[in-house]
């Protein structure tokens, strides 16, 4: 199996469209729709639905999709180290953050690296610590900054930060210090990113708690607003406490809850040469940053 083609396929299916992706790759549509033919001749089955409004992966090659992605970055590797071994660096990276306070000194980093290595590109990704763990162990992500969780990578530790309460001004709790976790079982919980594992999920699972749910939302901005209008009470990590108004009272949880914040990156057997570059050249940069936060 061609390891362009596998890229290419994997690319129209990301895009919907083989213009799109001929507007990137450098590819006609022509010779995208040709290496598409290609493929399909050689596993004997349509890869590609096309319709007017673009295409998308049949049945069966979604299936393959997990193999596909391997061939390609197989193909990235041995491109990678070949230019490495000839003194060029070159290749993608894919970094990731669950948390919006590191973005600056990430965006600084990655400029940086990239004046130094001009043949290497980047690409920024976000999502819950969960997400960005299960990419990087699958190598689908290079350099991600999360809350620690288990999984088949190497971890670079930042900083340890603490999960607050957020409660309306007006809530009985608010005159007080801090709030039981067993109080969370009593009404009027809002939850963030709801039906996903994230640090206060974990934390309630290890209590044994199950919350009362009474409204989610999808970020902590959101989850500011429904606790300043008095809807209900949430917890956030402490990195998030300078969004919060007068008509929100920040509490202590007890007992108090600590995570781990970290940077996950693919182990020694798995890392390309490119991220493993990057991690060298950004480490330290962001045990730094992390230290001001």
């Amino acid at each position: 199996m061609d390891m362009e083609k596998c890229r290419i396929l994997l690319q129209v299916i990301e895009d919907g469209s083989l213009t799109r992706t001929a507007d990137k790759s450098g590819y006609t549509i022509s010779g995208i729709s040709r290496m598409m033919a290609s493929m399909e001749d050689e596993v004997g089955f349509p890869l590609l639905i096309r319709s007017k409004t673009g295409v998308q992966p049949t049945g069966e090659c979604r299936k393959l999709i997990p193999v596909l992605n391997q061939l390609a970055r197989t193909g990235d590797l041995f491109t990678q180290q070949v230019n490495d071994i000839n003194g060029l660096l070159t290749g993608k990276i894919t970094v990731g953050t669950s948390y919006d306070k590191f973005y600056p000194a990430l965006a600084h980093i990655i400029a940086d690296f990239c004046r130094e290595y001009p043949a290497v590109t980047a690409v920024i990704t976000d999502g819950t610590s969960s997400q960005l763990s299960h990419a990087v162990a699958d190598l689908n992500a290079d350099f991600c900054i999360i809350s620690r969780r288990e999984g088949k990578y190497d971890w670079i530790p930042l900083m340890n930060n603490e999960l607050l309460a957020w409660v309306p001004a007006s809530h009985p709790a608010a005159a007080k210090d801090s709030i039981p976790v067993e109080d969370f079982d009593k009404g009027g919980f809002i939850e963030i990113y709801p039906g996903m594992e994230t640090d206060n999920s974990l934390m309630f699972k290890k209590h044994g708690i199950t919350p009362e749910i009474r409204f989610t939302a999808g970020g902590t901005f959101a989850v500011h607003a429904l606790v300043e209008a008095g809807l209900g009470i949430s917890i956030v990590n402490s990195l998030h406490n300078d969004e919060i108004s007068s008509g929100v009272k920040v509490l202590h949880l007890s007992p108090r809850e600590y995570v781990e914040i970290g940077i996950a990156v693919p182990d020694k057997d798995h890392i390309s040469p490119v991220a493993k570059r990057f991690r060298d050249f950004a480490s330290r940069r962001l045990i730094e940053a992390a230290a001001e936060l």
